[in-house]
C-alpha cells in the first residue's frame, strides 16, 4: 500500500468468500471493501467502477499485480482515454517469467492477433469507461477482450506508456489455465460482433485457430518445468503475447 498516494483508492470487490483472506488486509482508508454476492466478474467490476470516485482505474484480478511505482504512469498523460503499457507473467512464487512491451496496438491488431493487452497494465478515464458502457456481464471469461475491442472501435484517445505496468500469474490454478476452451467460444464470439468487413472476417477465423491451438497446449504451458525453461530460454522482453 506504501505505493498509494493520498488520493489513490483501492476497491475490493468480494463475493462473499468464506476463506478469511479479508481479515489480512491492512486498515488502510485508501482500502474499500465490499462483500457481496454478485452475478460474475463482470458485474462484480461494474459495481467496483461504480463505487469508484477517482478520475483512473485499473483493475487486477486476484492473482495478478502492479509494479511499485507504476500507478504514475498516466501523470504525464492526461489528453488521452485509454493508457496500455507494458506487462509481465510471473509464477505461483511470484518470479518474472516473461516480460511484454506490445507495440502500438490497434482495433485491426486485436482482431488479427487476439486479447494483446493485459487488463493489470490498462488504464481507463473512469468518465470514458463508463461512457463505453462498462464490463458486458453478458461475457464470463474475456470480458477484457470484448471491451478492448470496443475501446478500439469508438473515438477513445488511447495511447501507449513505455513503462511496465502490472503482471498477470500464470500456474495451473488460475482461471485461464483452468476453463481455456470457455476464452476461446467467448474470444472468437466477441470478434465476430466486431468483425463488419470481409478482410476482418478473414483475419478473426486465422486468429482463432491460432487461439485454439494456444489453448490446446495450455496443461504442458502452465507446467512448473516448462515455465523453468522458458524462463531461461527467452530474451529479456519480448514485443508480442496474444493472451
Amino acid at each position: 500500500m506504501r505505493e498509494l498516494g493520498p488520493a489513490d483508492e483501492v476497491i475490493i470487490q468480494d463475493a462473499n468468500s468464506t476463506d478469511g483472506w479479508l481479515k489480512e488486509l491492512p486498515a488502510d482508508p485508501r482500502v474499500h471493501v465490499v462483500s457481496e454476492r454478485d452475478n460474475g466478474q463482470a458485474d462484480a467490476l461494474n459495481r467496483a467502477l461504480g463505487r469508484a470516485s477517482g478520475e483512473w482505474i485499473l483493475w487486477l484480478n486476484a492473482d495478478d499485480i502492479v509494479f511499485p511505482g507504476s500507478l504514475r504512469a498516466t501523470e504525464q498523460l492526461n489528453a488521452y482515454d485509454v493508457i496500455y503499457g507494458g506487462f509481465a507473467t510471473i509464477d505461483a512464487s511470484g518470479d518474472v517469467i516473461r516480460r511484454f512491451f506490445p507495440d502500438r496496438i490497434t482495433f485491426d491488431r486485436l482482431i488479427l492477433r487476439g486479447c494483446l493487452l493485459f487488463s493489470g497494465s490498462t488504464l481507463f478515464r473512469r468518465d470514458a469507461l463508463i461512457s463505453i458502457g462498462g464490463f458486458r456481464s453478458d461475457y464470463h471469461y474475456c470480458m477484457d477482450y470484448e471491451l478492448f475491442l470496443r475501446a478500439f472501435s469508438s473515438d477513445l484517445a488511447v495511447t501507449r506508456s513505455p513503462h511496465l505496468i502490472g503482471a498477470l500469474r500464470i500456474h495451473p490454478d488460475t482461471k485461464t489455465s483452468g476453463v481455456p476452451w470457455e476464452f476461446v467460444k467467448e474470444a472468437a464470439r466477441a470478434r465476430s460482433e466486431y468483425t463488419t468487413t470481409r478482410r476482418l472476417h478473414l483475419y478473426a477465423a486465422v486468429q482463432r485457430l491460432e487461439h485454439a491451438l494456444l489453448v490446446a497446449s495450455t496443461p504442458v504451458r502452465a507446467s512448473s518445468l516448462y515455465l523453468r525453461l522458458r524462463r531461461r530460454g527467452d530474451p529479456p522482453d519480448t514485443a508480442d503475447l496474444a493472451l
